[in-house]
């Protein structure tokens, strides 16, 4: 019996920690102040709250806070998106980051342990600092250039790459170059955008077999 394949789609996003990350959901040609705003899909049940003093989006706050950062600097750089409350299966809070040349959405997916609400975002950021000094923009797209080539889907992501660990602000791309065969491969960088740094890693399209 010859020999059947499937096409299984991944990109090695390595630095996704304990399933809690929400990488954001990338788009092509981000530039400048854009962001990457693909919310995962809203239950039709679910309920849109805006108002910032709302239990859930307090709640959120406080945990976020509690990674590290100042009240004072939240105020400053972080504004609620929205709340989605849809029970049990669909709650979470939606942040906007914003500093100097940078700005990111997070999403703090909300679940139980019993009675007690669990979020994602504290392992998503685990441990954090007011981060104040950014390169620009332009600098940081001259990096990514030179450590993983032409590149493409750039977003900007706020998370620690692993827990334990710091929280880091983030230029993510994958390169347009793509090695091909059986496999297909592409460089995936990340420029921390404090210090300038490039961590490359690879993503593809890996083809395995079923078996006989």
């Amino acid at each position: 019996m010859n020999k059947k394949f499937i096409l299984i789609v991944t990109i090695l996003l390595v630095f996704i920690v304990n399933g809690c990350i929400n990488p954001n959901y990338l788009n092509d040609n981000k530039k400048n102040n854009e962001i990457d705003d693909t919310a995962p899909p809203v239950n039709n049940n679910a309920s849109i709250i805006l108002d910032s003093n709302n239990p859930l989006a307090l709640e959120s706050k406080k945990v976020i806070i509690d990674t590290g950062i100042s009240e004072n600097y939240f105020d400053e750089h972080f504004k609620l998106i929205k709340v989605v409350d849809g029970g049990s299966s669909n709650r979470r809070v939606e942040w906007e980051y914003t500093i100097n040349d940078y700005k990111t959405i997070i999403f703090d997916e909300v679940g139980f342990a019993g009675a007690q609400n669990i979020h994602g975002i504290k392992n998503q950021l685990y441990s954090s600092y007011d981060i104040k000094d950014t390169i620009p923009r332009n600098q940081a797209e001259d990096i990514m250039k030179s450590c993983i080539g032409k590149f493409k889907e750039e977003s900007v992501k706020y998370m620690a790459m692993s827990v334990p660990g710091k929280a880091n602000l983030y230029l993510f791309a994958r390169s347009v170059k793509e090695t091909s065969g059986l496999d297909i491969i592409w460089d995936v960088g990340y420029i921390n955008l404090e210090t300038g740094g490039c961590i490359k890693d690879k993503g593809g399209i890996i083809h395995s077999p079923l078996g006989p």
